[in-house]
């Protein structure tokens, strides 16, 4: 990730999701994980709080579940992602390639299941 890409630039991106996979995303955090908001491809506040709430229960995420994706939300969503979907970078909370790519597998095709979180 280049220096002057941030965090928040890359999930204003959707951490390299198009609109249809964070579509995916947002449809299995309504059907698991309490997300009531808009199915509209664009992971804002809303749908980070319903993952950070599945990241809490299931992931090791000790931060607060306030839908700001900081590097304590990257770290847990990186080992969901080494255990689910293939990322077999560091745990850092930093979302370089490798981890945006296993997002992408995550979110490809028909779009994560019950397993994943």
């Amino acid at each position: 990730m280049a220096r002057s890409e941030s965090v928040y630039d890359l999930v204003a991106m959707n951490l390299g999701l198009d609109t249809y996979e964070a579509g995916n995303v947002q449809q299995w955090l309504m059907r698991y994980w309490r997300y009531a908001g808009p199915l509209n491809g664009v992971l804002g506040p809303d749908s980070w709080m319903a993952f950070q709430g599945c990241l809490k229960a299931r992931w090791s995420y000790t931060g607060a579940i306030n839908g700001e994706v900081r590097s304590d939300t990257v770290s847990a969503l990186q080992r969901m992602l080494a255990a689910r979907r293939g990322y077999t970078g560091p745990i850092d909370g930093v979302p370089g390639t490798a981890t945006q790519a296993a997002f992408k597998r995550f979110a490809s095709g028909d779009g994560p299941t019950a397993a994943d979180c």
